[in-house]
């Protein structure tokens, strides 16, 4: 995508000579390679996302490639899209551009894999109600990148918030599914893990909310809440988290702690240290309330406080899974109440 790359730095410059005479705002821009600097962190997109924060405008050209995957995404331009979405529905600011190429491709160029990851991520975004543009030839291609950039321009300026949100759906009547209790033990297998499925799948594209009372008097253990694709084994050897499209989040408590704490992670990597929440007693059950969203909004409630909010989407069939585990200490916690409510 060279040429395009060179075309929207050509129109940005263009812009701002004019934003220059008039003694307005100039737009930085950001760009792989040049405007990002070496340097190590988990993995090699997370220095890129290190760099490319505060963003005001996300633009992405996709051709007929995504790219090369990343731990949280299928490629390194899909995890910067989620990223920019995330802030949007965090409320914030941000204008997104996606432009997606229709020119031909040499047949011994083209990948099938790839074409998928592009159709998929096509649909994703539509899904999240971001209008793309689609182009046939460069100066096609040029015309729509410079009206774009010059009306998110006047939106950032202006303050006129660009709103994401799903395509709507026909309303349904709430569903309650009772789920029961469930009560996880470990005596033994450090890391081992026992796990309790959650039956989604049938409600994909429906709003979840999973409540329950988690109860416990171990003085180590974890809770959790995993949710990914289907396809997604729950466990690795040796450990809870795994590589791919999944998200756990679980709450727990130390042996030299009476504070519970809560932790996330994306596609096995941890995305914050551990949140200690003080304001709970471990002697006293915990009333929890998962709230997953199709469209990516994720939130924990405990006792009635909001404690988490985050974003993650799942592209094909949902599940959900609690898990329960001790890491090399014997633990007992118990999940009961659980009640599954299916919105629209």
């Amino acid at each position: 995508m060279e040429r395009e790359r060179d075309w929207v730095v050509a129109e940005i410059r263009v812009l701002n000579r004019t934003l220059r005479r008039k003694k307005e705002p100039e737009i930085k821009l950001i760009r792989w390679p040049d405007d990002i600097a070496a340097g190590a962190g988990y993995y090699a997109q997370s220095v890129i996302n290190r760099q490319a924060t505060q963003l005001d405008i996300f633009l992405a050209v996709v051709g007929a490639r995504m790219g090369t995957p990343t731990p949280r995404a299928n490629s390194g331009t899909e995890e910067e899209f989620d990223r920019a979405i995330e802030e949007v529905y965090r409320g914030q600011n941000i204008q997104i551009l996606l432009f997606f190429s229709n020119l031909p491709a040499r047949i011994d160029q083209i990948d099938p894999y790839q074409l998928l990851m592009v159709k998929a991520f096509r649909e994703k975004t539509g899904r999240l109600g971001v209008l793309h543009h689609p182009y046939s030839s460069l100066p096609e291609f040029r015309k729509r990148v410079r009206v774009s950039i010059e009306k998110a321009y006047r939106n950032i300026l202006d303050g006129n918030l660009q709103r994401v949100r799903p395509l709507s759906q026909p309303p349904m009547p709430d569903k309650i599914v009772p789920i029961g209790s469930y009560q996880f033990t470990q005596t033994f297998a450090p890391q081992g893990a026992k796990i309790y499925p959650v039956p989604i799948a049938e409600f994909r594209g429906r709003k979840l909310r999973l409540t329950g009372r988690l109860s416990s008097k171990s003085t180590y253990f974890r809770f959790g809440f995993k949710y990914s694709d289907y396809r997604e084994p729950p466990v690795s050897p040796g450990t809870v988290l795994t590589q791919g499209q999944n998200f756990l989040l679980h709450v727990g408590k130390n042996a030299d702690s009476d504070l519970w704490l809560l932790a996330y992670y994306r596609a096995g990597i941890r995305l914050d240290l551990d949140r200690y929440l003080r304001r709970l007693d471990p002697a006293k059950p915990l009333d929890f309330a998962l709230s997953i969203d199709p469209s990516g909004p994720i939130g924990l409630v405990l006792n009635g406080s909001s404690v988490f909010e985050g974003f993650f989407q799942v592209d094909g069939i949902p599940a959900l899974s609690l898990m329960g585990w001790g890491d090399e200490h014997n633990f007992t916690c118990r999940a009961s109440n659980l009640k599954l409510t299916v919105g629209q």
